[in-house]
């Protein structure tokens, strides 16, 4: 991976890929360094309680079931 840094003079930019780039897929960014927010080190608070009531019951039993039935996927010979 190479990622460098830098300040255009105008709108233009030119770019040379090293050679074991060529043929392969590549991805180019570019966005300007105040755009990126600075994540926080420290996660939100996060609480199960405010999913209650998000499911009926009946919603509810038939999601576990489907679970169930993927959860018993990975047993299956193949």
């Amino acid at each position: 991976m190479i990622r460098t840094v830098m300040t255009p003079q105008d709108n233009a930019i030119n770019l040379s890929i090293p050679v074991d780039y060529v043929g392969k897929k590549i991805e180019i960014l570019l966005y300007m360094s105040e755009e990126v927010k600075e994540e926080s080190s420290e996660l939100p608070h996060r609480n199960i309680a405010r999913f209650k009531g998000l499911l009926t019951t009946d919603e509810a039993d038939k999601y576990n079931q489907y679970l169930q039935n993927i959860r018993q996927e990975w047993d299956r010979n193949i």
